[in-house]
This record gives structure tokens, sequence and C-alpha cells, in this order.
């Protein structure tokens, strides 16, 4: 989730993602997770650790790690729940998104993926 601070991400998009992990904690997808053994373990802190959210730059950083570490190569953009955030705001996250976090990574790119119109 892409905003214009950190700050306002996580106040933005950090409750609605939490109640989402929640569920999920509490249907039993996530008790192998050994971050989060109890629900007192999803805070915005520990989630944020699992997300792309932040400023463009922050995003883009998290992007370079998990490429760096896990050797991605496309990811899933999700910056809406049930709960939350309105859509008025998801949008906002993710014309920021296309905006100023996507050009870093096509910059980088040799175009080869870019389906031709022949």
């Amino acid at each position: 989730f892409v905003s214009e601070d950190r700050q306002t991400a996580l106040e933005t998009f950090g409750d609605p993602y939490k109640e989402e992990m929640l569920f999920y904690f509490r249907e039993g997808i996530l008790s192998h997770h050994p971050d989060f053994a109890s629900e007192d373990d999803f805070t915005h802190e520990t989630l944020s650790d699992h997300m792309i959210i932040g400023t463009p730059e922050e995003c883009i950083e998290s992007l370079e790690m998990y490429e760096e570490k896990y050797d991605i190569d496309y990811i899933v953009l999700r910056c809406r729940m049930p709960e939350g955030p309105s859509p008025e705001k998801e949008k906002e996250s993710v014309i920021r998104f296309g905006e100023e976090v996507i050009p870093h990574f096509h910059d980088q790119d040799d175009g080869d993926w870019i389906l031709s119109q022949e």
C-alpha cells in the first residue's frame, strides 16, 4: 500500500490488513508461521514486515529485498480488504504504485516481457 508516508499507509491499510490476517490465523491458515503464535502477535509492526507498505521509496526497497532474498519476479497487488480502506484510498494507492513504483522496475527491464502488437 503506497502513501505519502509510512504512518499514513499503516493508518489507512494496517487495520484492514490486520483483520484479514487474523481471519486467516483463526482459520488455521497462518498457524505454522513463526512470527504469529497468538492473536497478540498481529501488530502493525510485525505485519509490516510481511507487506509492501509506505512511501514509494520504501515500497521499492521492500520489493528489491524480496527480489534479492527470494528471487521473485512478480507480485500480487492487493490494496483493499473486505474491511477497507475506502475505494478512493485504494484507487490513490494503485495509481501511486503505477506512477511511482513500477517505473523503477520497468527501467531495469530489457523489455523482452512486453508483448508486441504483431
